[in-house]
């Protein structure tokens, strides 16, 4: 697709904004945004006691179906220049959020933020004042993926991983797809998880680190 595919993608990125960010997400968040399937939202947030203790949480959204299909398109023209009418918006008083979220551990949340600073340092990362999907390229039936996470001098990072996979991007994306698991599975099923998630951050970090 063309880049001025999204030509709304403001108010795209305004939608994903205000119906999957139910939770800061001020710690990390993964927003991923297929091409037809409702688009997803991790978000891991740090809840400080009065005591100083910090709590943390993992946080999905998902909409009963893709938001990009509630926004009224342009209509485009035929090969005659002829108006040819916009898809009619899928109502968005008829879309529900899943939200669901669950504790997890100060060494999950640990694993998490020290993978996703050192991947986001490489990836490509947009200018501050242009939303994430400005002037991209989404391919047809490919799923988009976007990092944000808190860096070490408080500033929140944003960035969007290439739509060109390597073996560390797309350990990367299973790593986000481990946390969607433990956020859906039966909280029996967290332990392993839990081991799994641990133990391929724990791998992503030490072969970023050598690079």
């Amino acid at each position: 697709m063309p880049d001025d595919f999204f030509k709304g993608d403001r108010k795209y990125w305004n939608l994903i904004r205000k119906k999957l960010f139910l939770t800061p997400g001020d710690y990390a968040r993964v927003i991923m945004i297929p091409a037809f399937q409702p688009e997803m939202v991790l978000s891991v947030d740090a809840i400080v006691d009065p005591n100083g203790k910090a709590q943390f949480f993992i946080t999905l959204t998902r909409p009963s179906a893709n938001l990009f299909y509630t926004i009224p398109q342009p209509p485009a023209t035929d090969s005659t220049g002829r108006p040819v009418p916009g898809a009619t918006p899928y109502p968005l008083n008829k879309i529900t959020i899943k939200k669901l979220t669950v504790p997890i551990d100060a060494a999950l949340a640990a694993a998490i933020h020290e993978t996703w600073v050192r991947m986001i340092s490489r990836a490509d990362i947009p200018p501050e004042d242009k939303p994430p999907l400005s002037g991209r390229i989404i391919a047809v039936d490919e799923t988009v993926w976007f990092y944000s996470v808190k860096l070490p001098d408080a500033r929140i990072k944003f960035a969007k991983l290439p739509l060109i996979t390597t073996e560390m991007l797309e350990r990367f994306r299973l790593i986000a797809g481990g946390f969607e698991a433990y956020c859906e599975d039966p909280p029996a099923k967290r332990a392993r998880y839990r081991r799994w998630l641990l133990e391929d951050s724990a791998r992503v970090n030490e072969q970023l680190a050598k690079q």
